[in-house]
């Protein structure tokens, strides 16, 4: 699920863990992003480092859930990423991203789960 952020520069994707197993060590994973930015032709691929701060081409841990759209806040393990649990990971891209564009967020943890979302900024 991705929503939306501040202009075109940040924006959120929520992960859920639908797996068998639960996922922690975010410093370890790794995000990339493919989008077009603004005023230059063709794709940018990013690889973002994860940080503690979110400034440009990083992303953090903003928060994690029981159930993000129902507002309901992780009970068990702060931190980690349970079965069915959410987690937010905020994500600030510089170059902007072009707006009515594809942008192609791929998340992969340690253990070898990865997912893919495209939404049109």
């Amino acid at each position: 699920t991705t929503v939306s952020g501040s202009g075109s520069s940040q924006f959120d994707v929520v992960v859920t863990n639908d797996g068998r197993r639960g996922l922690g060590d975010f410093d370890d994973w790794d995000i990339t992003v493919r989008y077009d930015h603004v005023g230059a032709p063709g794709e940018t691929f990013a690889w973002l480092a994860h940080s503690d701060t979110l400034v440009d081409n990083t992303w953090i841990t903003h928060s994690l859930w029981l159930d993000y759209a129902d507002s309901q806040p992780e009970l068990i393990e702060a931190g980690l990423l349970n079965i069915h649990e959410e987690v937010v990971l905020r994500i600030q891209l510089d170059p902007k991203f072009q707006m009515a564009t594809p942008v192609v967020i791929t998340v992969t943890a340690p253990t070898g789960y990865t997912c893919t979302t495209i939404f049109e900024s």
